[in-house]
């Protein structure tokens, strides 16, 4: 690996050690590499049946508290991968004032 300047070592090693908190905070990072990795150990983790919950609540509060529609994006499709996008959610996206959320929602659902 070939680095300019002392490089920062990231916040968290290893993801799969990473809190259910910590995974939907990633959802934020500039880079889309650490959001793809967070969604993976969302869905890895839900299909095991662990913090279910904890992650559908957290996803769909950064959903409603983000004004960013790429952020938003980012939500829902965590929230579609780990089976938190149920038709009710998806079907209240088809009025959401941003064209690319809609558009999300129809290919989701």
């Amino acid at each position: 690996k070939i680095t300019y300047g002392d490089p920062e070592p990231p916040a968290i090693r290893d993801l799969g050690e990473a809190s259910i908190a910590q995974l939907v905070q990633l959802h934020r990072h500039t880079n889309e590499w650490f959001v793809r990795q967070a969604r993976i150990q969302l869905a890895s983790r839900a299909t095991r049946g662990k913090e279910f919950d904890e992650a559908r609540d957290r996803l769909q509060q950064l959903f409603a508290d983000e004004s960013d529609p790429a952020l938003k994006i980012r939500a829902m499709c965590s929230l579609y991968a780990i089976g938190g996008a149920d038709d009710s959610f998806l079907h209240a996206q088809l009025t959401h004032p941003d064209e690319n959320v809609r558009v999300w929602a129809i290919r989701m659902l």
